[in-house]
């Protein structure tokens, strides 16, 4: 579908404002808005992260003349829509590679030439933003040529500088790409051993994978590797992860099964211990995606932005936005909802909620179809599929498949919990604590 009428478009992914807080976890696109009407898109959708970098060698030209207006803009158009701007500083500079370098590094020498990059890029647009990243992905040989410690050294230095300059500024080191292939947590520990994290506010982690299972062990994996080395109070930020829908990635999916990927990686990777997501990516053109090969990375993409001012949304942007707003400020609430048996072995459940008794519990059956009876929950309770955004009566059973069901009210009681029982023979369950 086409949409030149925006508006039509925002009413698609209206927000559940109930659900809304300013803390707990955040949502975002590794993508800036170009004007207000992609504010607006970025405020629909839940999204209130914006995650660019802001490479070295296109700031400073040959001669040392140093040029802003590549991302002026992008900048302050999203500083003016009050989204959370992390800005990602990257990479190297020509005037410092070496012959033979093949991939970006910053030899120890020249470390006060890349803070100094830091520096004006903090006094350019510091008031503007609300964190910094060091680095991409310096697991990978393409964004990282050097050895380990080098790399360490550059990130100790770094996080020193911008707590002397932003002390109030969050400051995230890693950027892993946590796939075993490219020994991801591996790369992780070591980061964490070498006390990288020490004076920094988080790690950055990639989680990229076809299973969002997968992704979600890989995550709760390095929650426990931070916890169990004293950082228990560092956030843990997914600055990448997504789907592409082309391309030779072994994590390509189906544009027909991009919505239900998309909901499960979202409701998994915010319960194993992620403070914030940022999505890659939001913006490509349909002439880019259908044109791209290889390891291109315009089918990652969940909306069409046209040169003739046309939005085209993506199968999933919905979904990812009903999932985005309904987590949006919350917390995933570990053991709040008892799976009697047999329905241990036949449902997933997440709850997510705040102090003020907001709560939203995502149920789907592991086994097929199951009825959920309904018959004696309370009136207020919103009951929506996710994937398709249909909403169910309470008064009626509803058919638990695959796809998650999404239940969002207000707790009079904080502490209650739900308990959910059932007949494997029959296939029927019914919620308890409502």
């Amino acid at each position: 579908m086409i949409l030149k009428n925006l508006l039509f478009f925002l009413l698609l992914i209206t927000p559940n404002c109930l659900l809304w807080s300013e803390n707990g976890l955040g949502f975002g696109f590794c993508d800036a808005p170009g004007n207000e009407a992609e504010v607006e898109i970025f405020d629909r959708l839940g999204a209130d992260y914006v995650r660019m970098g802001v490479s070295w060698s296109l700031l400073e030209g040959s001669g040392g003349d140093w040029d802003f207006s590549r991302y002026d803009p992008l900048i302050t158009e999203a500083a003016r829509g009050k989204l959370n701007i992390i800005l990602m500083l990257s990479y190297d500079h020509p005037r410092i590679r070496q012959r033979g370098d093949r991939n970006p590094r910053i030899r120890a020498e020249y470390i006060p030439d890349f803070l100094a990059y830091v520096g004006r890029v903090y006094e350019r647009w510091g008031d503007l933003i609300a964190g910094f990243e060091i680095w991409n992905e310096p697991n990978m040989r393409l964004y990282w040529g050097g050895g380990d410690s080098e790399f360490f050294q550059l990130c100790r230095e770094t996080v020193s500088y911008l707590k002397t300059i932003a002390p109030e500024k969050p400051v995230a080191v890693g950027s892993v790409m946590l796939n075993p292939w490219v020994r991801g947590r591996s790369y992780v520990r070591k980061l964490l051993d070498a006390g990288i994290l020490k004076e920094a506010d988080a790690l950055s982690i990639h989680p990229y994978a076809y299973w969002a299972p997968s992704q979600a062990r890989r995550v709760a994996g390095v929650r426990k590797d931070m916890d169990e080395r004293g950082y228990d109070s560092k956030e843990l930020w997914i600055t990448e992860v997504g789907f592409p829908t082309k391309s030779l990635y072994p994590y390509r999916v189906t544009v027909e099964a991009l919505p239900l990927k998309i909901a499960e990686s979202l409701i998994r990777l915010s319960a194993a211990g992620a403070d914030i997501i940022t999505w890659y990516q939001l913006y490509t053109t349909m002439k880019d995606e259908k044109d791209s090969r290889g390891f291109e990375v315009a089918s990652f993409a969940l909306l069409y932005r046209e040169p003739d001012g046309a939005y085209i949304f993506k199968n999933g942007l919905e979904t990812w936005g009903r999932v985005a707003n309904a987590l949006g400020g919350l917390e995933y609430i570990e053991n709040f909802v008892t799976l009697e048996p047999p329905t241990d072995k036949t449902v997933h459940a997440f709850c997510y909620g705040n102090s003020e008794g907001r709560r939203v519990v995502f149920l789907w059956s592991k086994i097929g179809i199951q009825e959920l009876n309904l018959s004696n929950i309370k009136s207020d309770i919103m009951i929506q599929n996710v994937v398709t955004g249909e909403f169910d009566p309470q008064n009626a059973g509803v058919l638990l498949g695959e796809e998650p069901i999404m239940l969002s009210y207000r707790s009079n009681s904080p502490e209650s919990k739900i308990t959910i029982r059932g007949h494997g023979a029959i296939r029927e369950i019914r919620i308890e604590g409502l």
